[in-house]
């Protein structure tokens, strides 16, 4: 099995609770893939791109984070600043 990688600690934490409140059945599919996709590091599929201005592309993670950031009564900016954007 391929080790996961998560954007940060605090994403690791949410992820591993909510991957726990998937399994107890608390958490659709479609909610984990949230989670998935918010928390962990994608490796991407072939050749990427980066803007002009050197900054990577917005990997979409915001919706997730803001999600997270209410189930552990957190506030989304928290969550963001610990995800290090």
């Amino acid at each position: 099995m391929k080790r996961r990688k998560y954007q940060s600690e605090i994403l690791m934490v949410i992820h591993q609770d909510m991957e726990a409140a998937y399994h107890l059945g608390l958490l659709t599919g479609e909610e984990m893939r949230e989670f998935d996709e918010g928390c962990l590091v994608h490796e991407p599929a072939g050749p990427t791109h980066t803007p002009a201005g050197g900054a990577p592309l917005n990997t979409g993670g915001a919706k997730s984070r803001t999600r997270a950031a209410k189930t552990v009564s957190a506030t989304a900016k928290a969550v963001a600043d610990a995800a290090g954007d």
